[in-house]
């Protein structure tokens, strides 16, 4: 299991982020993890209940709550991650494990697995969600990503921009898919993420004045978008 981790968002525009950047790359290094520490797309599939429970919940601000993603890296389908994000009074917490293509669509369709002890922990979860909750896809995330990392803390910083959403989920496995923009043009979405402590350079370099800090996630962000466009198509 992963430990809780800290975790800012903050709405900013692309002055400012790149303002933020050219500071921080001075002394962070390029996340090369993913994208050989180039820009890389980030594509999610997000489940939810026919209550909508995970949406509500961000936005009444539930101190501990808990949501399932599916995910891929620059559309890559030979790398599949199932992932199960846990909040805990601000805190947060990510467990994953590998899909194949057939789990992926196995999930997509809401057909849980059989609960076995060799099963990885996340995919039981999700299983078992599946069949007590009903969850179910409901909406695609995607977004450009550029990543940055410093050891003391163990600080992570992301730079996301031109985020989109698709409310068909059931195209999530497809190259490309219709895609509508949640945050007005030029805005965007920096997180900052650590252990225990923000080392005292990297807060700095952070601070602009004017940063807008955010609780609402991208998720709850994509699905505000999703109702607008529902509300203009009835009207």
């Amino acid at each position: 299991m992963s430990i809780y981790r800290n975790e800012l968002k903050f709405i900013c525009t692309e002055k400012e982020l790149a303002l933020i950047e050219g500071r921080i790359r001075m002394i962070m290094a390029k996340d090369s993890h993913i994208g050989n520490g180039e820009p890389y797309t980030v594509r999610s599939v997000y489940f939810d209940d026919y209550e909508n429970s995970c949406m509500y919940e961000n936005q009444d601000g539930i101190a501990r709550r808990t949501k399932f993603r599916i995910r891929t890296y620059n559309h890559d389908i030979s790398c599949i991650r199932l992932e199960m994000k846990s909040k805990c009074y601000g805190l947060g917490r990510k467990n994953s494990c590998f899909l194949s293509v057939e789990e992926c669509k196995q999930y997509l369709h809401t057909m849980p697995e059989v609960i076995t002890k060799v099963l990885p922990y996340v995919r039981r979860r999700l299983s078992l969600e599946i069949g007590i909750r009903k969850l179910h896809p409901v909406i695609i995330v995607e977004y450009e990503r550029m990543a940055y990392v410093y050891s003391c803390g163990n600080v992570r910083i992301t730079f996301d921009r031109n985020i989109s959403m698709c409310a068909k989920p059931e195209q999530f496995l497809k190259t490309y898919i219709p895609l509508t923009p949640i945050m007005p043009r030029g805005i965007h979405i920096l997180e900052v993420k650590f252990d225990e402590f923000l080392p005292d350079v990297i807060a700095e370099l952070l601070e602009t004045g004017v940063l807008e800090r955010t609780s609402f996630s991208k998720y709850y962000l994509s699905r505000q978008t999703e109702e607008q466009w529902e509300r203009r198509n009835i009207f």
